[in-house]
């Protein structure tokens, strides 16, 4: 009897695990916002369709992403894309493999993704909503949508 309360606790002290982390990427997200190349053929009006994008489900869009070890990555991966930064390379990886996709460019701070993303026809990027100052610097070379989780969020 005792092991099965073991047992019950540990269960329901799991689920209040899981709804934390739901809870606190759902906070995670909404400090992102999605950055992109107004010059490009694809207008993102949604955040499912930006996350597509980081998914290389939508053609003609060059993604930039951080690099594995900066905490942007694992925080965008893990509120916006539902997985982890190894998932998501392994991801990138069957991409590359079997659909000769041309893999996310890896960049190395926020100054070089708004770098990129305002250099770069069809290029989408993220930064943390911190950085919206150096976002808004940018003025018309970059286009902006604020990452809100909805239901498809971390699919």
């Amino acid at each position: 009897m005792a092991r099965t309360a073991r047992r019950v606790l540990a269960g329901v002290a799991g689920l209040a695990m899981i709804a934390w982390a739901a809870a606190a990427a759902a906070g995670d997200a909404e400090d992102i916002l999605i950055v992109y190349h107004p010059g490009g053929s694809v207008a993102f009006h949604s955040p499912e369709e930006a996350r597509e994008a980081f998914l290389g489900e939508v053609r003609g869009v060059k993604p930039g992403v951080y690099l594995d070890n900066d905490p942007n990555q694992a925080r965008f991966v893990g509120a916006v894309l539902g997985m982890s930064v190894a998932a998501y390379d392994t991801y990138w990886t069957e991409k590359i493999v079997h659909e000769g996709r041309p893999a996310p460019k890896r960049l190395r701070s926020t100054r070089a993704m708004l770098e990129y993303v305002a250099g770069t026809p069809g290029a989408v990027g993220y930064v943390p909503r911190a950085e919206s100052a150096a976002v808004a610097a940018y003025g018309e070379r970059l286009k902006v949508l604020p990452w809100s989780p909805g239901p498809a969020a971390g699919r």
